[in-house]
């Protein structure tokens, strides 16, 4: 009996950066420009989660997105969804995967009747702040961070 083959874990790479890849291309690793960006994380592209409206949702390190914004995103735009992804996976393991989704429940309803909830919401603004910066996950931020946007309103329009 032959043993099933898996088909390799799709990465977030173009030819020209899979040249550069060489042997890492089709690790479970993300590689943006030649360097692992998002380890640990799985991506699932999909037509029912989440909800019609919303692009992306991070359920315990799975990062499910909607086909129909997938298929039509710049490179550079994906890659900013997967950092913001990325940093609500790290705020999970921060709260042990269980008091994550309790919190964000909590602080979405005690910040609903101010408006905005959902941006105003200290994991989510953490996420907003640094979704650009490649390197925050890495580099600069602390653990713990989102507490300090606790007493924080975004600075989004409302």
């Amino acid at each position: 009996m032959q043993p099933s083959r898996l088909p390799k874990q799709r990465t977030l790479a173009t030819r020209s950066q899979a040249r550069i890849l060489g042997k890492n291309f089709g690790q479970k690793i993300t590689y943006i420009g030649g360097k692992p960006l998002f380890r640990g994380m799985k991506v699932i592209v999909n037509s029912i989660i989440p909800f019609p409206g919303f692009t992306a949702i991070n359920l315990f390190g799975f990062v499910f997105v909607r086909k129909e914004y997938w298929d039509f995103m710049s490179e550079n735009r994906k890659t900013i969804t997967l950092n913001h992804e990325s940093i609500h996976t790290r705020q999970l393991w921060e709260c042990l995967l269980v008091f994550y989704y309790p919190l964000y429940l909590i602080e979405w309803l005690i910040r609903l009747p101010f408006g905005n909830a959902y941006r105003n919401i200290s994991f989510e603004q953490e996420a907003y702040a640094h979704q650009e910066d490649l390197s925050y996950l890495k580099r600069t931020r602390r653990p713990y961070n989102w507490c300090s946007y606790w007493f924080k309103r975004s600075q989004e329009k409302h």
